[in-house]
């Protein structure tokens, strides 16, 4: 089946009321793939979601995006900040931005994640940490292609998730808005890339859910 004939499925609820609040937390995550995966797994389906929200009146939709649309520089990224994806998938993430951004009616906020870490994260984070535990284990040094000064802005996921019901609390109090609001999801570790991997596995292992 298609995303728009499972829309109904999605929005439809037995007492017959709408939601309040839609989170689309859907889309392409692998890194490297080509434009039709990114256009058919992570924009269209944020399109089609958006369309069915507005349509059906939902107060506030939020929509994840990613913190690597923005032009790459050494100090921290604002939101108002140049964009200038540097993957295909942020590339594809900005695009639907703009374009849930021209649906009527949509009651939209942004939020552009970095590096999301914590139980049940797979991703960039969690295999740098396995990979750590495994060079801890043969007591090596995993070295990397870039030394410590280089950051990698992260946040835990129950951080992103308070951000997500935060965020949709504050928009229906203070009502629709002009324009999309955004927000970057970040936290303040000014996590550099990286420590030796045995001291860095041992300083994170208390908050990282290991999948071996």
């Amino acid at each position: 089946m298609t995303i728009i004939e499972n829309l109904k499925r999605i929005f439809d609820r037995s007492n017959g009321k709408e939601f309040d609040y839609v989170f689309n937390c859907g889309g392409e995550t692998r890194w490297s793939q080509e434009d039709e995966v990114y256009k058919a797994r992570s924009y269209d389906l944020s399109l089609a979601i958006g369309k069915e929200a507005a349509k059906r009146k939902v107060k506030c939709f939020i929509e994840l995006s990613t913190g690597m649309v923005y032009k790459p520089d050494s100090k921290p990224r604002k939101e108002n900040d140049k964009l200038k994806p540097w993957l295909r998938l942020a590339k594809w993430k900005l695009q639907a931005e703009e374009d849930l951004a021209k649906i009527d009616g949509l009651n939209l906020c942004i939020l552009r994640l970095s590096h999301v870490y914590g139980p049940y994260t797979s991703k960039y984070l969690g295999t740098a940490l396995c990979l750590a535990r495994v060079y801890q284990s043969e007591e090596t040094e995993m070295k990397w292609l870039w030394d410590r000064d280089l950051r990698t802005n992260t946040v835990h996921v129950e951080d992103v998730a308070r951000a997500m019901w935060t965020t949709a609390e504050w928009y229906t109090k203070t009502g629709p808005k002009k324009s999309p609001a955004i927000f970057n999801i970040v936290d303040h570790g000014n996590t550099c890339k990286f420590p030796p991997a045995k001291s860095w596995y041992e300083r994170e292992a208390n908050i990282f859910l290991f999948v071996m």
